[in-house]
């Protein structure tokens, strides 16, 4: 039985809740995985080459792992509950057999039309998370290729990384264009510790 097609999340924590910690917030398409519109198959899942090393090295250093993705193909009825969740169990396997588990994951399965609330760059999958997760707002991050994951995190007060993927245009308001996940994560952990060594 499937749940009621609302705000989607699942909680696999890894660092007991009431301790606070930094957040790396990312993306599912283009950023972890390639995206594969309305991707419904859970065998098409791949992971971006240096993803799971990227998510690691954060893991490593004490950030929560945080999936937030838009997927409106539910609401648009071209996916199902059934096959958004099959293709996120295929990703967290894959990542699992890397030596790395996610903290949680959110889904909006809304279409835009229907003006959710959670629907990135509107914050309510976000606010979910810091709801469910004590957070150092000020060393966490998101990740995401559009614009919509760049407004988000500015809007959150969270450092805004655009996954640059080729073609696409730089955005003005992210803190950095990185290529991949690795290149994000190790901009965010020496940013974290020029913080904690007081230097600009």
């Amino acid at each position: 039985m499937t749940p009621p097609l609302s705000c989607l999340k699942r909680l696999t924590p890894v660092f007991p809740q009431q301790e606070a910690r930094p957040a790396f917030f990312l993306d599912r398409d283009d950023t972890l995985i390639p995206d594969i519109p309305y991707l419904r198959d859970p065998e098409r899942v791949q992971l971006f080459p240096r993803s799971a090393p990227a998510l690691r090295s954060l893991r490593e250093a004490g950030y929560r792992l945080i999936l937030v993705s838009n997927q409106s193909g539910v609401g648009r009825g071209l996916i199902s509950l059934d096959q958004l969740w099959a293709v996120h169990q295929r990703l967290e396997e894959l990542l699992q057999h890397q030596g790395v588990t996610l903290d949680a994951a959110y889904f909006c399965p809304h279409a835009p039309e229907e003006r959710c609330s959670c629907r990135k760059p509107s914050p309510g999958m976000v606010q979910a998370a810091l709801e469910d997760f004590p957070t150092c707002r000020e060393e966490s991050a998101l990740a995401g290729d559009r614009s919509a994951d760049i407004l988000l995190a500015k809007a959150m007060g969270l450092a805004a990384i655009q996954i640059h993927r080729e073609g696409a245009e730089p955005l003005s308001q992210a803190d950095i264009q990185a290529q991949d996940l690795w290149e994000a994560a190790q901009w965010l952990l020496a940013r974290r510790r020029q913080s904690k060594e007081g230097r600009p």
